[in-house]
């Protein structure tokens, strides 16, 4: 037990008090034992939740970076199509493309036949 290997018990019998100590020491490595091998335990499943969190957080980082350059890029249009918006209504038009334009109006046409036909 000195050298920490928690395997070994003392295995020589004693008599009076000597036999409850070494009973006592016997229990004490064995409960130190399964103490340890429960820290052993919580530490792997531990490192294995950090790789796992870590793992999610680099997804993460990724989306978020995706996300952005996304979100510029829509930026940008919105911006290109302010401007030309804004060109738009600044450039007088002529009156040929303008919208106001009226309809025009069908030619006058006289009678296709002057007299009524006989049939």
């Amino acid at each position: 037990m000195e050298q920490g290997d928690l395997t070994r018990t003392v295995t020589q019998t004693y008599c009076g008090q000597l036999e409850d100590l070494r009973l006592a020491v016997n229990s004490t490595v064995g409960k130190l034992a399964d103490t340890m091998a429960q820290v052993t335990d919580a530490a792997a499943q531990l490192a294995l939740a950090a790789d796992q969190i870590s793992g999610a957080s680099q997804a993460l980082s990724q989306a978020t970076t995706e996300q952005a350059a996304s979100v510029e890029e829509t930026s940008a249009n919105v911006e290109q199509m302010s401007a030309s918006v804004t060109q738009n209504g600044r450039t007088p038009r002529s009156p040929r493309g303008s919208r106001a334009r009226r309809p025009r109006r069908p030619p006058k046409v006289g009678p296709l036949c002057s007299r009524p036909s006989r049939r």
